[in-house]
C-alpha cells in the first residue's frame, strides 16, 4: 500500500512546479488611506502584466483596446485572465469598507478621516460610528466620539437651518453617551455648547464651554500631551490640503460628485467659528439715544464674521503674534486651536448674558496667547465700551491693527466710535476720515460721529455737508445730529419737530412704539416695524398683542423662518392656543416648506373649530402638496367642506380644479441631477449664447456669463425643449435669480397657434407678454407682481386655464398673480396648436455680469393623446 506514495509526491512536486505559469498572483490592497487605483491593470495569460487604460471593450467581449503609454494594443478575450479596474473615489470607499467589516476601531476611524478628506461626507460619518460603536475602552470609544462630533458640526454648518435638527440631535446624543460613561471630552462638550448657542440655551451652552475651557486648561500646563492630543497632532500633520484629484475614469461618477475636502473642514482640527455676538455693538457709547447703538443701527462688523465686515485688506504687513506654544505648553497645536474657539465661544456666551467681567477674564487668557488676534481683541473692546470704558476699548483696537498696518475700515471705525466715546475728538476725527476713504459696507455710523464732531467743533457747514449724505437714509444718530445742529442754528421749530420724530422712532412710550409700527407695517416699511415691535415687546407691551404683528411684518418680508420663529413662541407661550393662531402658524410652516408641522398645526385647529375655513383649506392644501388626493382624510374632502360652508370660496375652488388636472394630466419632470455638464433630456443646445454657458452644475442648470450684446431683442440666451404630440396645459420652473438682479429671465411656452412668456424683468417686476402669431408680435410686456427680495428659489408657471377659450393664469409660487378683477389674458387656440416647445431664457444690458439657476421644470399634458 505505500508504493503509490512517491507517485504522489512526484505529482505535487510537478504541480507546484507548475503553479507560476497556471496562477497568478494577487494585486496587495490598498491601504485604507491611499489614494484610488489610477489605472485599469491588464493581466495576460501569458504571465504578461500591463498598466494603462482600457479605451473599448471589458472582460465580456470579443476585443478589448488597452492603451499604455502612446501605445495602443487590441486583445482578444481569450488572451485576457483577468482586469483589475481603475476607481472611483466612492468605488475605492466601497471595496475598503466591505474589506472591513468586521474591522479595529482604528481601521474604521482610518478610512473614515480618508473619506471625509475626500469629500465623502455621509460615508464619514457612518465609519467614525462603527469606530466608536466597536471600541471596547472607554476612553478610545471617547476619542472617536470627539472626532465624530466635529464633522457633525462643520456638516451641520452646510445645511439649511431647518434641516440641521438631525445632526444637532446626534450631537447632544454624544453628549449624553459620554455622560453615562463618566468619561470627559472638550471636543464633545465644545460641541455641544455650539448646539446650544443655536438653539438660544446660552446659560447650557456656557456651562459646556466651562467644561471644555477648564479641561484644556488643565492640559496646557502639562508639559507632556495625552494621548489623546499627541495622536491629534499627528493627524493635524497629516490633513494637508489635498491636490485636485481628477476622476481616474475620466468620468465622473453621478454617486461620487464631492469635492476634496478644504483643510479648514479637517476633523482633527476644531472648528472656526469667530462670529462675535451680533446683539451688543461696540459703536454704541455712553449716552447716547436707545437704539441708536453708534449710529443708525450699525451692523455689528466689530470683527471676522461679526455682521458684514469686509476681508482683511490684502497689504497685511505680517501674521499676528503667537506665544501659545509658550502659554499652553501641554497642548499640540490642533488643542490649542480649540482652546482658543472655546474661549471664544465662551466669550460670546457671557456678552450675550451681560456677563462683561467674565467675558473680559476670558478673552484677557487667549489675548495672552495671542497677543494680536482681531477677533478676541474686538470682542474685548466691545466689552469695555459696554463697561463705560472706551479708552480701554481703544487700546485693544490699536493692538488689533499692528499687524494690518492700521488700514482696517472697521477696526478703524470703531476706534474712531471709540475715541469719540472717551472724548479724544481729534484721534476719532483721524480713524473716521481714514476709515471713510476704505470700503465701509455701512459708512453710516462713521458719517454720523463724524457730523457730531464738526458740531461739538463748532463746524457748521461742514457737518451739514456730511448730513446731507445721510438726508434719505434710516441712521437714527445722523436725524439727532441734524436736530442739534439746527436747534443750535436757530431753527428751535425744525428742530424739535424732528427730535419728535426721532423720538417717535426710537425712544417713544411702548404703546406709542406699537401703533407706530403698525402703521410702519400698512406702508410697507417692515425693518423699522419689526424694530419697532419688537422695543415694545421688550418694554412691556403683552406678547399677545405684539407677536402676531411681528410675525405680520415677518410675512411682508417674505421671510418664513422669522415668522415661523414668531409664532412658534406666541402658540407655545399657551397652554390653549386659538384655532386662528394655530392656523397662523400652520401657513408659516407651510410658506417654510415644513409640511409635516403644518399638517399638525391645521389638523389641531381643526380639531379646535371643525368649520375653521382657513384651517381646512390649509389641511386640503398640505394633503395635496404630498398627492393624498382621496378619501375622507384627503386633500378633495377638505376642499368640499369648506365649500359647504363657503360656496363661493375661490381658494377651495380652485384647488378642486387642480386635483382634477392631477388626475388628468401626466408630468415631466426634469431635475438636473447629472453633474456631467451635458444638457440631455430633450432639450436642444442653447441659442444665441451671447457670451453665457448654459450647463449643469451641482444638480442645477445654470446660466452664468456676461452679456456680450446690447441688442435686447437679439441678446437672449435661450435653452427650449420639444414637448412632442402632447397637449400641453401647464409648464412651471423653480428659479434662483439671486445673481440676476440686473438681468431679466423667465419662462416660455409657444405652440404653433401663439406664446406666451413669464418673467423677472431686470427691475425686479414680474411680468407677461403673449402673442397670438407664434413667436413674433408680441405686446408690450404688463406688470403683475414683484420678485421677492429673498435669495430663495421661486417658482413660476403658465397655465391653459380653459383650453377651448386659450385663457392663461400666471402663477409664483402657486399663488396667481394680477389683478383677480380683470379679464385673464387668452391666446387663442394655444392648448390646440401642435409643436409645443417649453424654453427657459434671460438676457442683460451689454457687459453686465449675470446669471440664474434652475432646479427642476415640469411639463403637464393631459392624459389623453390629442
Amino acid at each position: 500500500m505505500r508504493a503509490p506514495r512517491p507517485l504522489l509526491t512526484a505529482s505535487l512536486v510537478l504541480l507546484a512546479l507548475a503553479a507560476p505559469a497556471l496562477v497568478l498572483a494577487q494585486d496587495p490592497p490598498e491601504a485604507l488611506d491611499a489614494p484610488p487605483r489610477a489605472d485599469d491593470k491588464l493581466y495576460l495569460k501569458n504571465g504578461e502584466t500591463m498598466t494603462g487604460k482600457i479605451l473599448e471593450g471589458d472582460e465580456t467581449t470579443p476585443k478589448l483596446k488597452f492603451q499604455k503609454g502612446n501605445i495602443t494594443n487590441e486583445f482578444d478575450k481569450s488572451q485576457i485572465d483577468r482586469i483589475v479596474h481603475r476607481q472611483t473615489y466612492a468605488e475605492a470607499f466601497s471595496d475598503r469598507r466591505d474589506r472591513i467589516k468586521s474591522g479595529t476601531p482604528d481601521e474604521h476611524r482610518k478610512l473614515g478621516d480618508w473619506a471625509w478628506k475626500n469629500g465623502l461626507d455621509s460615508e464619514a460619518l457612518e465609519e467614525l460610528r462603527k469606530a466608536f460603536q466597536s471600541a471596547k475602552d472607554p476612553a478610545q470609544a471617547t476619542l472617536h466620539m470627539g472626532r465624530l462630533s466635529r464633522m457633525l458640526l462643520l456638516v451641520a454648518e452646510k445645511l439649511d437651518e431647518n434641516k440641521r435638527d438631525e445632526i444637532h440631535d446626534e450631537i447632544l446624543d454624544l453628549g449624553r453617551k459620554c455622560e453615562k460613561s463618566r468619561s470627559s471630552s472638550a471636543d464633545i462638550d465644545f460641541a455641544v455648547s455650539k448646539v446650544y448657542m443655536a438653539q438660544g440655551l446660552v446659560q447650557l451652552a456656557a456651562k459646556h464651554l466651562e467644561r471644555a475651557r477648564d479641561a484644556l486648561a488643565k492640559a496646557a500646563q502639562d508639559p507632556s500631551p495625552a494621548i489623546e492630543e499627541a495622536e491629534l497632532s499627528q493627524k493635524a500633520a497629516e490633513s494637508k490640503k489635498p491636490e485636485d484629484k481628477k476622476d481616474p475614469k475620466d468620468t465622473k461618477d453621478p454617486k461620487d460628485t464631492k469635492t476634496p475636502l478644504d483643510p479648514k473642514k479637517d476633523p482633527t482640527k476644531p472648528l472656526k467659528d469667530e462670529r462675535p455676538s451680533k446683539e451688543k455693538v461696540l459703536g454704541q457709547e455712553k449716552g447716547t439715544k436707545k437704539g441708536d447703538k453708534g449710529g443708525a443701527n450699525a451692523k455689528s462688523d466689530a470683527g471676522p464674521g461679526a455682521g458684514d465686515a469686509p476681508a482683511p485688506p490684502k497689504n497685511v504687513s505680517r501674521d499676528p503674534i503667537d506665544k501659545s506654544g509658550d502659554v499652553w505648553p501641554g497642548l499640540c497645536p490642533a488643542r490649542r486651536a480649540l482652546y482658543k474657539d472655546d474661549l471664544l465661544a465662551l466669550a460670546q456666551a457671557y456678552l450675550k448674558a451681560d456677563k462683561l467681567d467674565d467675558a473680559i477674564k476670558t478673552l484677557g487668557s487667549l489675548i495672552a496667547a495671542y497677543p494680536e488676534d482681531r477677533t478676541a481683541l474686538t470682542l474685548r473692546a466691545q466689552a469695555y465700551v459696554q463697561q463705560g470704558d472706551p479708552k480701554a476699548a481703544m487700546a485693544d483696537l490699536t493692538t488689533a491693527l499692528g499687524p494690518l498696518d492700521g488700514k482696517d475700515a472697521v477696526l478703524l471705525r470703531d476706534r474712531g466710535i471709540a475715541a469719540y466715546a472717551s472724548g479724544n475728538l481729534d484721534q476719532a476725527e483721524k480713524d473716521l476720515t481714514e476709515a471713510l476713504s476704505c470700503v465701509l459696507d455701512d459708512p453710516k455710523p462713521a458719517k454720523a460721529h463724524l457730523a457730531l464732531i464738526c458740531v461739538r467743533t463748532g463746524r457748521f457747514k461742514l457737518a451739514q455737508k456730511t448730513l446731507d449724505e445721510l438726508k434719505d437714509t434710516d441712521c437714527v444718530l445722523g436725524k439727532v445730529v441734524q436736530a442739534l445742529l439746527l436747534e443750535l442754528s436757530g431753527k428751535v421749530e425744525e428742530a424739535k419737530t424732528l427730535y419728535e420724530a426721532v423720538l417717535r422712532a426710537a425712544d417713544a412710550d411702548p404703546v406709542v412704539k406699537y401703533e407706530l409700527a403698525i402703521a410702519l407695517t400698512k406702508s410697507g416699511k417692515q425693518d423699522d416695524a419689526l424694530r419697532l415691535l419688537r422695543e415694545a415687546l421688550k418694554d412691556g407691551v403683552k406678547p399677545e398683542v405684539v407677536l402676531p404683528r411681528l410675525a405680520e411684518a415677518a410675512r411682508g418680508k417674505r421671510d418664513a423662518k422669522e415668522e415661523v420663529k414668531i409664532l412658534e413662541e406666541l402658540v407655545g407661550s399657551k397652554k390653549a392656543p386659538t384655532p386662528d393662531e394655530l392656523c397662523a402658524l400652520g401657513r408659516a410652516y407651510a410658506s417654510a416648506d415644513r409640511l409635516e408641522d403644518a399638517r399638525v398645526c391645521f389638523d389641531e385647529a381643526i380639531a379646535a373649530n371643525e368649520k375653521h375655513v382657513g384651517a381646512l383649506n390649509g389641511a386640503g392644501w398640505v394633503r395635496y402638496k404630498q398627492d393624498e388626493f382621496d378619501g375622507a382624510t384627503g386633500a378633495e374632502a377638505f376642499f368640499k367642506r369648506v365649500l359647504a360652508i363657503e360656496p363661493l370660496n375661490s381658494f377651495a375652488k380652485d384647488a378642486l380644479k387642480s386635483i382634477e388636472n392631477a388626475r388628468t394630466r401626466k408630468v415631466w419632470r426634469d431635475a438636473f441631477q447629472r453633474n456631467d455638464g451635458d444638457v440631455k433630456n430633450g432639450w436642444l443646445p442653447p441659442e444665441q449664447g451671447y457670451g453665457v454657458d448654459v450647463s449643469i452644475k451641482g444638480k442645477r442648470l445654470v446660466f452664468d456669463g456676461k452679456q456680450a450684446n446690447k441688442d435686447r431683442d437679439q441678446g437672449k440666451t435661450r435653452l427650449a425643449r420639444d414637448v412632442g404630440n402632447e397637449q400641453v396645459l401647464r409648464v412651471q420652473a423653480t428659479f434662483d435669480c439671486s445673481k440676476a438682479a440686473q438681468a431679466a429671465c423667465g419662462l416660455r411656452l409657444e405652440t404653433t397657434s401663439g406664446s406666451a412668456l413669464l418673467f423677472k424683468s431686470e427691475t425686479g417686476s414680474i411680468m407677461f407678454a403673449i402673442t397670438n402669431a407664434g413667436k413674433q408680435g408680441f405686446a408690450d410686456p404688463i406688470t403683475i407682481g414683484q420678485w421677492p427680495k429673498d435669495e430663495r428659489s421661486h417658482v413660476l408657471s403658465i397655465e391653459i386655464e380653459d383650453a377651448n377659450a386659450g385663457t392663461l393664469v400666471f402663477s409664483l409660487d402657486d399663488e396667481r398673480l394680477g389683478d383677480p378683477s380683470k379679464p385673464l389674458p387668452k391666446v387663442a387656440g394655444i392648448a390646440r396648436g401642435t409643436k409645443p416647445v417649453v424654453a427657459l431664457y434671460g438676457y442683460a444690458a451689454l457687459d453686465v455680469a449675470w446669471g440664474f439657476s434652475v432646479d427642476d421644470v415640469r411639463i403637464y399634458a393631459r392624459r389623453e393623446p390629442k
